[in-house]
């Protein structure tokens, strides 16, 4: 009997002596922001749109081309005939290069430019 009375008032004595931690609600919602899934969605959002916009000023790449043209899948066609006919089909070496319009790309840029403060707002709005 005497062991739980002593068991009791020990327990009692660290009940009293316990504080709890106390935590500002800054830091509450600062570890929210970083921590949620949500609202790491809308940051991928937004950086992916702010990313987009920045490429939306970029040109294609330049594209070189080789093969055969026109030609027929049996060999025997490729090259002359007994009677001085050319053979059929051509070798074909190509290249391009798109160049863009300036007014396009201005109107590209602004749009994604755009795209990204609906994200804003509604990252703001959670």
């Amino acid at each position: 009997m005497n062991k739980k009375i002593i068991l009791v008032l020990v327990f009692g004595c660290g009940l009293l002596s316990a504080t709890a931690q106390t935590i500002s609600l800054d830091s509450i919602l600062d570890q929210v922001q970083k921590s949620n899934p949500s609202l790491k969605m809308y940051d991928a959002d937004i950086r992916a749109a702010d990313e987009a916009a920045k490429g939306a000023r970029n040109w294609e790449a330049p594209q070189i081309g080789t093969g055969f043209w026109m030609t027929p899948y049996n060999p025997r066609y490729w090259s002359k005939g007994d009677n001085g006919s050319f053979g059929m089909g051509q070798y074909q070496v190509s290249a391009e290069q798109m160049i863009p319009n300036k007014k396009r790309l201005d109107a590209d840029e602004k749009y994604l430019k755009a795209v990204s403060v609906p994200a804003i707002e509604r990252k703001k709005a959670c």
